[in-house]
C-alpha cells in the first residue's frame, strides 16, 4: 500500500448570501490521506476540511480513478 498526504486551502465568493450580514468570501483549509492499494485502479481518498469563517467541519471519503 502506498500512502500520500495532501493539504489544501480554497476560497469561494457566494453570489447569493443567506443573510445580509454574511460576508461574501468563504475560506476553507484542510488535509487528506491517499491510499493506493496494489492491483486496484485509483486511490482511496480521505479528506477533512475546516471553514475559517463559519467554523464548520467536513469529512469526505471517495475513490479517485
Amino acid at each position: 500500500v502506498r500512502v500520500g498526504f495532501a493539504t489544501f486551502a480554497d476560497a469561494a465568493r457566494a453570489a447569493r448570501r443567506p443573510a445580509p450580514s454574511s460576508g461574501p468570501v468563504h475560506i476553507d483549509v484542510g488535509g487528506g490521506l491517499r491510499l493506493r492499494i496494489p492491483g486496484a485502479p485509483g486511490a482511496l481518498r480521505l479528506d477533512v476540511a475546516h471553514g475559517i469563517r463559519d467554523g464548520a467541519n467536513a469529512l469526505s471519503v471517495g475513490w479517485q480513478y
